[in-house]
């Protein structure tokens, strides 16, 4: 059977030594214990990196479960199937690689989990592309919505190149708490994690 844990370490040893950031292991434990809870059948993921949080969440879901994830960086969609080759979970996990909002045209509904991991910048852009293919009660977990505390720092603090991305966090929340979302919660685990419910 397989060791997840004795991979999953592998996997973030690997994220480690070539510098592709990785998500602090208290994010980490909060995404797959409300994996878990989800009990989700399909599973879309929108920043792979080396495929750390992909095997995350595949380690607690149903062996039935599938998950997509999709990857801008070959290098990073390369290492992301070596260990899915490793793994012997072709059938499960899909990488795919391009910009999610060329890939997102082309993905068949409905996902009823959904990370978002990626530019946050394009969270808000994601998310439009996302509302048709979502099942209705998915979650969505956007991930890094604090943006290392500028989410909540006064607007003259911010540094002037940072603030783009803190304009299209706040849109992106703002959105979230409108309809046709419901049941938006912040957490304040790791670098902050919006968690909403599609109706």
């Amino acid at each position: 059977a397989m060791n997840w844990e004795e991979l999953l370490a592998k996997i973030r040893h690997e994220a480690l030594v070539t510098g592709v950031p990785s998500i602090d292991e208290r994010g980490f434990s909060l995404l797959r214990c409300l994996t878990a809870d989800f009990r989700p059948k399909r599973v879309l993921e929108i920043g792979t990196a080396n495929g750390y949080t992909a095997f995350g969440m595949l380690s607690v879901m149903d062996p039935a479960a599938t998950l997509t994830t999709i990857e801008l960086d070959p290098e990073r969609v390369a290492r992301a199937r070596r260990w899915v080759r490793q793994a012997d979970v072709a059938e499960r996990l899909f990488v795919l690689e391009g910009d999610a909002a060329e890939v997102l045209l082309h993905l068949s509904p409905s996902f009823d989990l959904v990370y978002l991991d990626a530019a946050k910048g394009q969270y808000l852009a994601n998310l439009e592309s996302l509302l048709p293919l979502l099942a209705d009660g998915a979650t969505i977990i956007a991930d890094d919505i604090f943006h290392d505390g500028l989410l909540n720092t006064p607007w003259e603090a911010i540094p002037r190149r940072q603030r783009t991305i803190v304009k299209r966090l706040q849109e992106f929340l703002a959105r979230l708490r409108q309809q046709p979302f419901y049941d938006v919660r912040v957490e304040h685990t790791g670098n902050g994690m919006a968690i909403a419910r599609f109706r």
